[in-house]
């Protein structure tokens, strides 16, 4: 939304905040082939990971 004010973007995030976390969820998953249980995140279960530098 780079065309819209500060007052647009905080209003649209109060209408739509709720939804956002999941939608970005979806995303990520759908691009990446990933998918991450989003109730996992919140409760910190997920394990480590190290991924060595190329």
């Amino acid at each position: 939304m780079p065309e819209a004010s500060e007052a647009e973007v905080v209003a649209y995030f109060e209408e739509h905040g709720e939804r956002l976390p999941g939608l970005v969820f979806t995303a990520v998953g759908a691009y990446t082939g990933v998918a991450i249980d989003q109730d996992a995140v919140k409760a910190g279960d997920l394990p480590g990971v190290l991924i060595a530098p190329a």
